[in-house]
């Protein structure tokens, strides 16, 4: 099967309904509750679980579950901003992690987890994290860029971040996003940040090259994980997965 063909198969096939679910590791399912249409109730788009955030839960699966590798590593998944005034002088709120998809397969796979948002979604991160009946998950508000809020910053170094689908510079701004990378990475040099992108057309600039840019203005490392490591089942031609550290990804083996 091509592999357009094959992501038709599992993408998009939850968006516009209550609750997601997809199978975990060898015995598990995710269940996450859902807010179709967030964005007309205020709450943003994050309530949703998008397609990128499930190629990059299922790579979390299909390259450590073998291996254990998650087990006991510390993991924060980072939501979006909180606003940003666009040029035509609309105001977005976005809810980031969301539904907490991601970072909730991570401790399912033996990760401990501190997922974080905004204030206003924390209540639906809380609820599909009981939904799950789930250890070693926690949950804490932040914004891009601010200080590290005392459950991160006082529970050791972080071995790994990761974000979904928030490279969306026409409605959060970068600039804050890389620099709370920069805050998560400070004190452990081998921690490694997945950045899971959905290819989305913009007239007026490139995401991905924004982004890309940024980072390299901040001396980081980027690079692109080969799809051939994606999951066979779960990965889709304009959907991407990166790697961001402070050093050369060859140099980062713990992970």
């Amino acid at each position: 099967m091509g592999r357009a063909l094959q992501s038709l198969v599992w993408r998009d096939s939850f968006i516009n309904h209550a609750e997601f679910s997809i199978p975990v590791g060898s015995n598990q399912t995710l269940r996450v509750r859902q807010v179709p249409n967030g964005e007309i109730s205020g709450l943003g788009t994050g309530l949703t679980v998008w397609p990128a955030a499930c190629v990059l839960l299922k790579y979390l699966e299909h390259r450590y579950a073998p291996s254990n590798g998650l087990q006991g590593k510390r993991v924060v998944e980072l939501g979006k901003a909180r606003r940003q005034m666009l040029q035509f002088t609309l105001s977005i709120f976005g809810a980031g992690c969301g539904t907490g998809a991601v970072g909730i397969a991570a401790a399912m796979l033996g990760a401990q987890v501190v997922l974080t948002d905004q204030a206003q979604i924390l209540f639906h991160i809380q609820a599909n994290i009981h939904a799950n009946d789930v250890a070693g998950v926690k949950y804490c508000a932040y914004d891009w860029g601010a200080p590290l809020p005392d459950l991160i910053a006082t529970g050791g170094p972080v071995d790994m971040v990761l974000i979904s689908d928030c490279v969306l510079p026409k409605l959060y701004p970068i600039e804050p996003l890389v620099d709370a990378i920069c805050l998560l990475c400070a004190s452990e040099p081998r921690t490694v940040v997945l950045v899971s992108f959905e290819h989305r057309f913009y007239e007026q600039f490139d995401a991905k090259e924004m982004f890309w840019s940024v980072v390299a203005q901040r001396r980081l490392c980027i690079r692109e994980v080969p799809v051939e490591t994606h999951h066979p089942d779960y990965n889709a031609d304009d959907i991407e997965i990166w790697e961001v550290s402070t050093s050369k990804p060859h140099s980062h083996h713990g992970l």
